[in-house]
């Protein structure tokens, strides 16, 4: 499956939750706990721990273009989060980064933009809205599009729509934020008394 999303930062969380329950529907809040591990080469995955939910790693291949965030996913859920962390230790991965955030999660149907008016108007797009508090860094919106072997067309046409989504919200596109949650993480926690993590 490949992933279209982006995420913006969120100044006034309150009215972003008003206006996303006025077009989306409310799927739930939840906690997320997430640690990422890394080996000597390089390889970087997430172990994440969800309320009510078995444990989750993910691995990515991840790109970024105009704030777009297109990612090639692998995942698969794991009955105890203690004992692939010790297989992890085992075969040389270390635990590099630890991220909470608390989330409130909705849904929404959106036409492509591309192709509204066209004969394939009919046509949606499935997305998921994120509102998130991430310990440390704030709120944002994370929007997402979950595609099934998307041509280049289909990448665009989705991407127009989180942008579209995005506006519907109320966040303009100048909160885009590109960076990876990780890297914000890492900068803070680097320089946690003049840290440029927040605009």
């Amino acid at each position: 499956m490949t992933e279209i999303e982006l995420k913006a930062r969120v100044k006034s969380p309150a009215e972003t939750e008003a206006k996303l329950r006025k077009f989306c529907t409310f799927q739930g809040e939840t906690v997320k706990k997430d640690e990422y591990w890394r080996n000597p080469a390089g390889k970087t995955l997430r172990l994440r721990i969800e309320t009510g939910k078995e444990p989750l790693v993910t691995w990515k291949i991840k790109s970024i273009n105009n704030g777009v965030e297109t990612n090639d996913e692998r995942e698969f859920h794991v009955s105890s989060a203690g004992l692939f962390s010790e297989l992890l230790r085992e075969t040389g991965f270390l635990p590099v980064l630890k991220k909470e955030k608390r989330t409130k999660t909705f849904s929404v149907s959106c036409p492509s933009p591309g192709l509204r008016g066209g004969p394939h108007q009919d046509k949606t797009f499935q997305a998921s809205m994120e509102l998130s508090d991430v310990t440390g860094l704030g709120f944002f919106l994370e929007i997402e599009i979950v595609l099934d072997n998307p041509d280049g067309e289909t990448e665009k046409e989705a991407g127009a729509a989180l942008r579209e989504l995005l506006a519907q919200a109320g966040v303009p596109e100048s909160e885009i934020e590109e960076r990876y949650y990780s890297e914000l993480l890492a900068l803070k926690e680097a320089n946690p008394l003049k840290s440029n993590v927040a605009k």
